[in-house]
């Protein structure tokens, strides 16, 4: 399978690393508008170097995108028209209308399009999620040191949707209220279902140290190891564009994901 990386900064650098390493696919490209990063990491992996998407779709079968979050909707639009499995990094857009317009085009065009939503393929989070029953009560903490680099999005948009994610595909019911408050690099959240399970989520993108965990009824699970979820979640792709099956996180919940996470922005926002 021909696949292309879109998009050369620090996460389309890891993707590309990982998928030049994997036997079963052929890196053809990397993308960016950038020329300069573009050039840089196609000399490292050997592998032609573009600056926009669309001089090249006939050399793929399958892309990466990994860009700015606000660009997503239209590169992963014009992918998916082209016939092109995509896995668009989360967030998968920055609106809920976006996010609609992509689901209903994934499913018309019949290609994959897979959310990276990285820590669904974190091995400590699917035995919680294996052992876990509603109701549940949960704390999650998710906090990054201070990055230099200034963020297109908020924090929830950022690093809680990853909480936000997980949360939702072990949830029995639905959503049925989201208290919110913080800023635009600290925020907590709290998420009710309506069979009574409750969801305490806590990000920072601005803390001291990394912290990653969950509190689930009392017991504590540390979420940081050693296991490759990268690797995992770009096998799981390849695998899913090439046997045309439904990808782990598909549009459908990406989608999901995101609107509660606009919804926990817009809370912010208005307290603010």
């Amino acid at each position: 399978m021909r696949i292309a990386v879109i998009g050369c900064g620090p996460m389309g650098i890891r993707h590309a690393r990982r998928l030049a390493a994997m036997r079963d696919v052929d890196l053809v490209a990397v993308c960016d508008r950038d020329d300069v990063a573009a050039d840089t990491l196609g000399m490292e992996l050997g592998v032609r170097s573009y600056y926009n998407h669309l001089w090249f779709l006939d050399a793929m079968d399958a892309a990466v995108v990994a860009t700015p979050p606000t660009t997503h909707r239209v590169i992963a639009e014009e992918l998916l028209e082209a016939s092109i499995h995509v896995l668009v990094e989360k967030p998968m857009t920055t609106s809920e209308w976006d996010a609609e317009r992509l689901v209903r085009i994934a499913e018309t065009s019949g290609k994959v399009l897979q959310v990276g939503h990285i820590e669904r393929f974190n091995p400590i989070f699917r035995r919680i999620a294996d052992a876990i029953e509603a109701p549940f009560q949960i704390e999650a903490v998710r906090h990054n040191r201070v990055e230099l680099r200034e963020r297109e999005v908020d924090v929830a948009l950022d690093l809680m949707i990853h909480d936000i994610d997980l949360v939702l595909s072990i949830a029995k019911s639905e959503v049925s209220g989201i208290t919110a408050s913080g800023n635009r690099d600290f925020a907590i959240a709290e998420l009710r279902f309506g069979d009574g399970s409750l969801a305490v989520l806590n990000a920072n993108r601005k803390a001291a140290t990394q912290s990653r965990f969950w509190t689930v009824n009392d017991q504590t699970h540390h979420l940081i190891g050693e296991h490759d979820a990268l690797a995992d979640e770009l096998a799981h792709f390849v695998y899913c564009a090439r046997q045309g099956s439904k990808p782990r996180v598909g549009a459908r919940e990406g989608a999901a994901a995101l609107r509660v996470a606009l919804e926990i922005g817009r809370q912010i926002r208005d307290t603010e």
